[in-house]
């Protein structure tokens, strides 16, 4: 070592990395390194809830797997559907009890057979009768029966009365399942969690 000077080696010079070369322009590049972390985009996850309380009785997917929109991935079997429908059906079958009745009376009181009040008692009845049928809908739709399923109620089977179809609500990929079969469970419990994976954040 020589005052105001350092000598170094090749050997040294080589596993310092240093390197000589004539000065001349250069494209710098610059490395911010961050902690950062990746997540479910959160407008494309669902979280399912049964919306009923009952029995698991079949479970068809697990973590994991693939789901398409109204994927069956579940069956429960629900006493409080099983009631819902038979007051529907009630309810149907009412309405149309009261038509006939109706009916009857109104061409009774054409004729000047009856009198108008025992008509207008048939009409009140009936549209009471409506009233409630319109009501039970209105509980089926909010339990999740389709619309279109009420139509074939009365000729289901009685065993089909209680079973409630849980279906995917979007496509994506089943990334929490807390459910199994036996399993009884709350209408307002996370069973599933489905994520659309094709969008991330980070």
């Amino acid at each position: 070592q020589i005052e105001g000077k350092v000598r170094l080696s090749l050997d040294q010079v080589t596993s310092a990395g240093i390197v000589i070369a004539t000065v001349g322009p250069r494209r710098m590049v610059t490395t911010l390194e961050l902690p950062g972390e990746v997540k479910l985009d959160e407008t494309r996850l669902a979280h399912v809830v049964p919306r009923l309380q009952g029995v698991i009785t079949d479970v068809f997917k697990k973590e994991g797997d693939p789901v398409r929109k109204g994927e069956l991935m579940a069956v429960l079997n629900s006493r409080e559907l099983a009631n819902a429908k038979s007051a529907y059906l009630a309810a149907a079958y009412h309405v149309e009890f009261t038509r006939g009745t109706l009916e009857r009376e109104e061409g009774l009181w054409k004729k000047k057979i009856s009198a108008e009040r025992d008509y207008l008692d048939a009409k009140r009845a009936f549209d009471e009768a409506e009233l409630s049928r319109k009501l039970a809908e209105q509980q089926m739709v909010v339990l999740g029966v389709p619309s279109q399923a009420l139509s074939g109620l009365a000729s289901a089977p009685a065993e089909s009365m209680p079973r409630y179809e849980i279906r995917s609500p979007l496509d994506g990929t089943l990334i929490e399942r807390n459910v199994t079969v036996g399993e009884s469970v709350t209408a307002e419990e996370d069973i599933f969690v489905v994520a659309d994976l094709s969008s991330i954040w980070v």
